[in-house]
């Protein structure tokens, strides 16, 4: 009949509505960054900072948080779950996070014992937010390759100091 169509490998040539176009594969989000925190007195003012290196149309970006008075370890697991935290609002799916404190990689990548106990809910909370991502690293790096988020750190203590800077 008129406006029925048969649909095979039959067919004397190829019907529109019989073609496929692939499915595109979307191309895994990548997310980058390195982590700080900084306590002036240990305790003290303190806070966590993170940059986020860019990637294809996304823009670099510098976040930093005020703690208030926290311990160096502190401000060192909440500059990780701030950055785990912004890496899972992008949808990143691969996602490498580099720091200069050695305790911490070493204790998120299960290599070290968390010993303080006011640190073990951040290591729990840090690796639950990890294990989202379909590919996680945490990887150390020397102080001299952590200066951006050194900087951002610092800007967070100071908001600590002075809550009328804050970010």
């Amino acid at each position: 009949e008129i406006g029925e169509r048969e649909s095979g490998n039959d067919a004397p040539f190829p019907l529109p509505f019989d073609f496929r176009l692939p499915h595109p594969v979307p191309r895994p989000v990548k997310f980058l960054a390195y982590i700080d925190g900084a306590a002036r007195g240990n305790p003290g003012p303190a806070g966590a900072g993170v940059y986020v290196e860019p990637e294809g149309d996304r823009p670099a970006e510098e976040l930093f948080e005020p703690l208030g008075n926290q311990t160096n370890n502190v401000a060192e697991y909440s500059a990780l779950i701030l950055a785990l935290t912004r890496a899972g609002e992008l949808g990143a799916d691969d996602v490498e996070i580099r720091s200069d404190s050695r305790l911490l990689v070493e204790q998120v990548n299960g290599n070290f014992k968390v010993k303080a106990a006011h640190l073990k809910p951040f290591v729990l909370d840090a690796v639950q937010r990890a294990k989202k991502f379909k590919i996680f690293r945490l990887k150390h790096v020397p102080r001299e390759q952590n200066k951006k988020a050194d900087r951002m750190a610092n800007l967070g203590a100071d908001a600590s100091e002075r809550p009328d800077i804050g970010p």
